[in-house]
This record gives structure tokens, C-alpha cells and sequence, in this order.
């Protein structure tokens, strides 16, 4: 009989800060509606550093240096 046994470890890729000021789109939201937001238009936003990247997905991307999901180029957001 073979088992596959997987163990799963959970830590911190990357931590940026994003100052809601800066982005117009998030006035009015709540911190829940900020996350959903975030999730669903991350690569539509504007980078904290805008002279490297297109956008804060991208950026994020680039900091990246875990194991990526099961598709490669899928990023899991923990808030």
C-alpha cells in the first residue's frame, strides 16, 4: 500500500504596505472590502514603485520567493 503523507508549513513570502491615500479606489471601503478588492484587481492597480513596475501585482510577483501554487502563475494573498 503506498500513502502520500504531505506536511504543509504556512510563512511569510513578502510583506509590502499599501497606504489606502494613495489609492483613490479604496476611499470609502471597509478593510474587508479593501482586501476583496485587492485580490480581485491586483494586477489592475497602480505599484508602490512605479519606475520598475507596471503594477502592484507585478510587484509583488517579483518578490515572490516561495513555492508557487499549483498553477505557476498563481500568487495566494494572506492578509
Amino acid at each position: 500500500m503506498i500513502i502520500k503523507i504531505q506536511q504543509w508549513e504556512q510563512s511569510k513570502l513578502y510583506e509590502i504596505e499599501i497606504d489606502s491615500d494613495n489609492y483613490p479606489e479604496l476611499s470609502g471601503m471597509s478593510q474587508e472590502e479593501i482586501k476583496d478588492h485587492i485580490n480581485l484587481c491586483l494586477f489592475d492597480m497602480d505599484p508602490i514603485d512605479p519606475d520598475c513596475y507596471d503594477t502592484l501585482g507585478d510587484e509583488l510577483m517579483d518578490c515572490f520567493t516561495g513555492t508557487e501554487g499549483e498553477n505557476d502563475d498563481e500568487l495566494i494573498l494572506i492578509f
